[in-house]
């Protein structure tokens, strides 16, 4: 039960209403990169804490301090991965798996009676 005060509700996109798997992306790139596994080690944030140069760029993407130019560059330079563009976003992208429909469906209702917002860090 919602607290009868609440104005506003708060849902996080990534991994609340968009199922996500971060290891897809992380695996992929361990596949055709020259680097050693280690490199990789904790791009899936969600089982282990582990820093990086490699890790410190995705963060970095993902909080908005570097363009898509820029984080494509860090990704061949520090990852050790000789793909174009296009390929470097469809293994980003292979993090997103599918919209939660009963999450969706639960905010449209909940959105007569209250503001909603949603956060993402992409």
């Amino acid at each position: 039960m919602i607290h009868e005060n609440y104005k506003m509700l708060l849902f996080d996109l990534g991994g609340v209403i968009i199922d996500i798997d971060p290891s897809r992306t992380e695996n992929e790139f361990r596949k055709i990169s020259n680097k050693s596994d280690s490199k990789f080690k904790g791009l899936d944030y969600r089982n282990e804490k582990y820093s990086s140069e490699l890790i410190t760029i995705f963060f970095k993407y993902e909080q908005g301090f570097l363009t898509d130019s820029e984080f494509r560059d860090g990704i061949r330079k520090i990852g050790g991965i000789d793909r174009n563009d296009e390929e470097i976003d469809e293994i980003w992208n292979l993090v997103i798996l599918k919209i939660n429909k009963s999450v969706l469906e639960l905010i449209i209702k909940l959105k007569k009676k209250y503001s909603i917002m949603v956060l993402s860090n992409t």
